[in-house]
Order: C-alpha cells, then structure tokens, then sequence
C-alpha cells in the first residue's frame, strides 16, 4: 500500500512510488522539481466538519427528535434551512417517521414539541404541517460562533473532510506562442479558487497547468514559421515574439480558409503541410524540436506576466510533450488489454458504443499521437507521481462528451487503482459579435482586461485619500482584479457569459469591490476601537436586534458553504454566501450602533460581530482568490 500520509513525504518534491500494477510495464519520467515548495497541511489542527457550531446544532437536534420516538436516526431525517416566512431558522421534516410510528408526521411532530425540554441554543419551537420548526437563541449561539471565529482566525471554515488526501486540479492550460484571451479566464480562476475550497476541507493540493504546446495546432504553426517567419530565432526577443507567432497563426488559419475556398476542399495542401510538420516534431526533428523549445520559453514569460497579476501560482506547469515519451509504453498495454484496436481509419481506438459515446481515436494512421492519448499518459503518470484520491478537470463544458470518454478508458485500464476523475466544466464566454476565437484573431487578451480593470478602479479612488502613488497602484489592483474575478466566480460556473466591459468591471452592486468596502469598514471600526481602548472582553453575549441575528446566522453557517463549495466543484457558492454576509453587515453598520453604546454587554458583543464578520469576508474572499484591503 502507498502511505498516504503526506507529512511523510519530502515537502520539496514528490517522487512516483511505482507500486500500481496497472502501471507495471508503462514508462513514467521523473517529476520535475515543483515551481513552489510542496508544504503539507496539518490536518490534525482543523476541526471536522461537524464540530462546527451550527452543524454540531443540526446533529443534536435529529439525534433529540429520533430519541424522543427511541429510533435510530434515519438518514432522511436531516434539517434544512426554515422557510424565511415561518420566522424560524431550522426545520425537521417528520415524514420520514411516519412509516415507523405509524402516525401522520402532523401529530409526530405537536407529539414532539410536547416533549422537548429544550436546548440553550434553541429559543422557540412550533409544529407547523408535520414540520419541526426551530428558532436559535441567537444571543447563545453567537457566543459560541464568536469563540470559535476568533479561536481559527484565518481558518475559519477550514475543515478536515480530505484528511490530508491529494487532490489534482488541472486547470488553465493555454497554449503556447499565443496570448492568455478572456476566455482563459474562467479555467483559471475557477481552478485557483477550487485548490483553496478543496485546501480548506482538508486537502493537499496539486495545481498542474498542462500546457498546450504539442499537436496538430502546433504543426500549423511551425510551417506558417517556416513560410513567413524570421528565420533566425535569436533575433526574436521580448515582447514582440509571441506577437509574431500569434499572427503567424492567425495568419496560417486565413490561408487555409481561402485554399479551401478556392478548391472546394475540406482539407487544404496548408493543412497538409501542417500535419507533415508536426509529425517531423513527433519524430524528434531537432529544428523543429528548437522552434518548441524557443516557442515554450518566451510563453511562459508572457502567461506568468498574467498570473502574477491575477496572483495564481501553480506546483506544476507541465507542457503535453513531457508525456510524449509515454506514449509507445502506454499504447502497447492499451492495445494488450484489448481497449484499443486498429480502426477503418487505419489508427487506434477505443469502442465505446455500450455507452453510447463515439470511439475514441487515440493514434492517427500516420501513428502521430492526438489529445486522448496524451491525456490518458498524463492520468498515468500524475496517478503515479503523487498518488492522488481525486484528478480534477477545470475546462469548459463543450469537452463534456470527451472527458466522459478518456475517464472510461483510464478506469478500463487502471480498474479499481484509478483515482477519481471529476470534469468541472463552465459555460462560454463569448464577445457581443459571438463566439472568440484565436484562429481568426477574434479575441480580447485577458492580461488588457486586467490592465483596463486596475485603471478604471485607479481613477475611482478619492481624491482626498492620503495615498501615495504605489499605495493607489496597490488599491487599484487589487480591488480591479479582484472585480474581473468576482464577475467569474460570482454566478454559477455553467452558465454562459456574454463579456461586457461595465459588467466586467463593475465596482458597485453585486461585485467584489461591495465585499472588499464591507470588510475595510468593519476593520476600521475595529482599528477605532483599539485606538480609543475600547475592549471587547465582556463574555457575555447579546444579540436581540434583527439584524445581528441576520449576520450571526450568516457567519455560523459559512464553514457548511465552504464544504458544500466543494461538494459541488462549485465557487459560486463561497460568492454568494460572502456577498450576503456584507451585505448583512452593511445593514447592521447602519442600523445598530457599536461604538457608541453605553452597554458594555451590547458594545462588546457588536465588536467581537464586527471583527467576526471582517474576519469571514476575508476568509470568503481568499478563497474566491480575492484580496482583502484594509483601508478603502
């Protein structure tokens, strides 16, 4: 067995324990150092996910409701969020009893609430159609909450469901001798944001950006060099030499079209020639192996420019071509294992029509690899490098059908040795004309959005701010970065989205900027506070008014959002539950004085609920991949 402890690796690099069988025979090529040291998490500090208040809160209750009708808790019997028209906070369905006690759920439940003798943190109860409808005593439970927020700090809502498991997330991915376009933005963020989410439930996170920089998309490109390019690479520097590779692209592809209109042709002598090249690159041409050396080290330059500013970062950034190598191995045990055969095509393939998918080609008739085969390599070696429990996908749903196809011949193949493979897809982004795209230069470079982001919050900064002009540089990334980011991740990442430059950069209303003003102004009443030497010591907790019960509640159950976040390879709901909690804090700020109260009890108890609320925004939006300022 592999030990999955990985505080018992060495933090600095991983290295491919060999130990499955279905791996007997494949070549697997050494792991590369990481781009940044691999540092285990310590699960043992984080609680589980039912040791936070309001989960412990629900598991008390189902456990009282099934005792008091001596029955072993039924899985079916859970609580929900009440109705907000009820005026309570949880409710318990007793359908699920009926059958065993042989009663309408009506009279279990007024049954029940005969029989409750209460709990400190539950003020109320009625029965209400077969429901259990329960109201938390707010004053009880912040007590609680507010302990357990400033006890974990930045760690609140972290929790251990992975138990230190690895988790892959493969994400970004652009390719080579191209420019990062808007369209990257949704991988990327969406990737960024679920290695924090999967992090803070406990797991170790390996972010791979498998680079495009092989295949037939490559062979076009390094005839359009041959035929319009400068020939002498070292003449090519910086910035300008990804501008020439992406016209020469551009280029290529309005070629083709217009010889495929001329000849009536689906397939142009251009396309042609492009697969001829890249089947010289798969036969290890060394000036064609130069091209892709030289293509790979100026790209990276110019995506790492782009990451630096959204502040993504990955262990890995590992092109397709480093799993090239695998490839005769790997298609000889597929071919042993009779889940390939020749095809009428005269190439590889998988039959997949018991699942009613096409098959999968996975080597050409001129024995060129294609995508499928390097991906199924790539599974192989990340399974034997680091052992993962799951292999996470962040592309966009149209390669919804492909992914059911490659994860159905790697589970043929690997069995019950395959880890999970999960493909998180995201609706398109579109421009107004339609649908982007690099061939025919129709696209808008996400590194320009960012840019236009951080100047237009620049320009929105007041006046009278006491800043200088890094300070304002800083402000002004941050809340424009973090702006385009919330535009992603604050809706659900299915839907499509049509670009907008006033969307994308909105500072008000649903949007980043509204969180990050929510969160600079509760730690300024906070910093007030310590300036003018207002404690809040007092233990004892009261919340009467709507609104601390609001924020209470929303504060309580933001480590449920963050597991559930997960659960769902979904960041939208981390957004929607941070955008709540500010906007539920910016109704408190106005309507329930802080400093200004004479009660010690109450000023103390709206002080520890500030500094709750500003440290849970903080933690919300570090996990959307967003900054935090302290001062707007």
């Amino acid at each position: 067995m592999v030990d999955r402890n990985v505080e018992n690796r060495p933090p600095a690099k991983v290295t491919h324990p060999q130990t499955k069988k279905f791996l007997e025979g494949i070549f697997i090529p050494d792991l590369p150092d990481p781009q940044i040291p691999l540092v285990p998490l310590d699960t043992s500090t984080l609680p589980k996910p039912d040791q936070y208040v309001l989960p412990e809160i629900r598991k008390d209750l189902v456990r009282l409701v099934a005792g008091v009708f001596n029955l072993e808790p039924d899985p079916k019997l859970a609580t929900v969020d009440a109705p907000e028209h009820t005026g309570a906070d949880l409710a318990i369905t007793c359908y699920p009893l009926a059958r065993n006690l042989r009663k309408p759920p009506e009279i279990i439940a007024r049954e029940f609430v005969g029989k409750f003798s209460g709990l400190p943190t539950i003020s109320g109860l009625e029965a209400t159609n077969g429901y259990l409808n329960f109201t938390l005593n707010s004053s009880n439970l912040g007590k609680l909450v507010l302990n357990e927020v400033e006890k974990l700090g930045d760690k609140y809502g972290y929790q251990d469901v992975g138990n230190g498991n690895i988790v892959v997330i493969d994400s970004s991915s652009p390719n080579i001798a191209k420019f990062m376009s808007v369209g990257h933005l949704r991988s990327t963020v969406i990737g960024e944001s679920l290695s924090k989410i999967y992090k803070a439930n406990g797991y170790n996170i390996i972010r791979d950006n498998h680079l495009g920089d092989w295949g037939t998309q490559f062979g076009m490109l390094g005839r359009a060099y041959e035929l319009w390019g400068d020939k002498s690479l070292e003449s090519q520097q910086d910035p300008d030499s990804i501008q020439m590779l992406y016209e020469l692209y551009v280029r290529m592809h309005k070629e083709i079209d217009g010889q495929k209109r001329i000849n009536d042709s689906e397939e142009s002598p251009l396309e042609q020639e492009g697969r001829a090249w890249f089947k010289r690159l798969e036969d290890g041409d060394p000036d064609a192996k130069k091209l892709l050396d030289w293509a790979m080290t100026h790209s990276l330059k110019e995506f790492q420019r782009v990451y630096d500013i959204l502040g993504v970062s990955f262990e890995y950034m590992l092109g397709e071509s480093a799993y090239v190598p695998m490839l005769p191995s790997v298609l000889k045990k597929l071919s042993e294992l009779n889940i390939i055969h020749p095809d009428s095509k005269g190439g590889l393939s998988a039959d997949l029509s018991p699942l009613n998918l096409p098959r999968l080609m996975v080597q050409k008739k001129d024995d060129t690899s294609l995508y499928a085969s390097r991906d199924l390599a790539t599974l192989a070696a990340r399974t034997s490098w680091f052992d993962p429990e799951k292999i996470v996908y962040v592309v966009g749903g149209e390669q919804k059908e492909y992914f059911k196809q490659i994860f159905e011949v790697f589970h043929r193949w690997a069995g019950d040795e395959a880890p999970i493979t999960e493909h998180v897809g995201f609706g398109m982004i579109t421009l107004p004309e339609g649908k982007m795209s690099t061939r025919k230069g129709r696209v808008i470079f996400l590194e320009n959005v960012l840019n236009e982001a951080i100047s237009r919050a620049y320009d929105r900064i007041p006046s009278e701010r006491e800043l200088d002009d890094a300070q304002k540089q800083t402000l002004a990334r941050q809340l424009g970065v973090g702006a385009v980011i919330y535009m992603d991740l604050g809706q659900g990442r299915d839907r499509d989205i049509k670009f907008d430059w006033t969307q994308a950069l909105t500072l008000e209303g649903h949007s980043a900027p509204y969180i990050q003003y929510a969160h600079a102004r509760a730690a300024t009443i906070i910093e007030k506070a310590e300036k003018e030497g207002i404690l809040a010591g007092n233990e004892e907790v009261v919340f009467n008014t709507p609104n601390e019960r609001r924020l209470i509640k929303l504060i309580a159950s933001y480590p449920e959002s963050v597991k559930r976040a997960m659960e769902q390879n979904q960041p939208s709901i981390v957004a929607e539950h941070t955008y709540s909690t500010a906007a539920a804090f910016n109704q408190f700020y106005h309507s329930d004085r802080v400093l200004g109260v004479p009660n010690e009890a109450v000023r103390s108890s709206r002080l520890r609920l500030t500094n709750a609320a500003g440290q849970t925004l903080k933690n919300g939006l570090f996990l959307l991949g967003i900054e935090s300022p302290t001062q707007l």
